[in-house]
Order: C-alpha cells, then structure tokens, then sequence
C-alpha cells in the first residue's frame, strides 16, 4: 500500500519507483524462494480481528499485492522483461490462492476479515465475486453490523463496500453502537482506537 501511495500520490513517481525497485526486486527474489508454492505461511496477519482470517490469507493477499505493485514499477522504468516476469509471479500467487482459500465464494473461514481481504484485493475469481459479496454482506449482518475485522481488512471492508454501491453497509457499520464499534469507543471517552 505505501508503494501504491508513493505511486499515486507523488509527483515523481518514476524517480521513486527507480529508487525503490531494486531493493522491491530482492525481496521478490528472496520471499519468492522461501515459499515456491506462492503461498506465506505467516505474518502479523489481520492484527486486532475478533474474528479474524487465518495469517497465510492474509500474508498471501499482501504478498500478491507486493508482487503487482513491483510489476507496476517494472512498467513505468520500461522494463518489460522484469514486468513480464513479475507479472507471471503475480498470476501463480493469485491462482495458488485461489485454489487454497477461496470456493463457492467463501474467503479461507468466510469473516468480515477474509471475504474483505479476498474482495478488496482481487483475489476471489470473477466468477464467484458476486457469491463472496454476498457472504460479505452476510457476515456483516449476522454481527449486527458491528465490525469484527482488524488492522488491514476493516479498511478493505469499507472501501470495497462503498465502492460497490453498499455505502447503506459501510455507513452502518461506522455508525455501529455497542461494542464492537468507534460508537462504542467514543461513548466510553476514548480519544484514540483502542
């Protein structure tokens, strides 16, 4: 997410991209090493979710995303063989969790977490986005609204939610009273999350 801000929000995204790639590079190659089969085994993972996806979800999403974000650095220094490459890598991850965690439109344990982690980051199969939003929706409601996601996929919920025509959703999980919600921190005279 920091290289796709550095992307989108600097003015010289190219002169970033040509100081960040080659050290981006040797993190492919060494994580890329470690885990052939295009799966991570672990990381924080999802910190904070009452009701959160397994860590290899997450650390697999992020790796996919890590692994697409390089590509696009490949890409705008003109470097097509690299971003060809890259851009293959990316593919065996997103099929390699594809095949692992996602079925029927259910994300790894099918929480708020999963499903928004899946969703968000464009790893469920076309043909199975509008089944995963579904469960998304589902696993919302079945809490009340009341959001069970953590550090990473609470964001991925509320934005793929509102940029998919469910603002009606997101509005009222932020507005969720009664725990777990910011309603709730806020009404107990908290000044920061908890």
């Amino acid at each position: 997410v920091l290289m796709d801000g550095v992307i989108r929000h600097y003015p010289d995204a190219k002169a970033r991209a040509l100081k960040f790639y080659p050290v981006c590079t040797r993190y492919v190659a060494l994580v890329d090493a470690a885990n052939p089969s295009g799966i991570i085994p672990k990381c924080i993972g999802d910190h904070e979710a009452l009701e959160r996806a397994a860590d290899e979800v997450t650390a697999t999403a992020h790796w996919h995303e890590f692994v697409r974000l390089t590509a696009k650095f490949a890409a705008m220094l003109g470097k097509a063989d690299e971003q060809a490459r890259l851009e293959a890598l990316a593919a065996k991850v997103e099929k390699a969790f594809q095949t692992k965690f996602v079925k029927d439109g259910v994300v790894a344990n099918g929480t708020q977490s999963a499903q928004a982690i899946g969703l968000y980051l464009g790893l469920v199969p076309p043909d199975q986005v509008k089944a995963a939003e579904a469960r998304l929706v589902k696993a919302v409601e079945e809490k009340g609204c009341g959001p069970t996601t953590g550090i990473f996929s609470t964001r991925y919920m509320l934005m793929y939610l509102a940029e998919h025509g469910r603002n009606d959703l997101a509005r009222k999980i932020v507005l969720h009273r009664g725990f777990p919600g910011w309603l709730h921190m806020l009404e107990r005279g908290a000044t920061t999350l908890w």
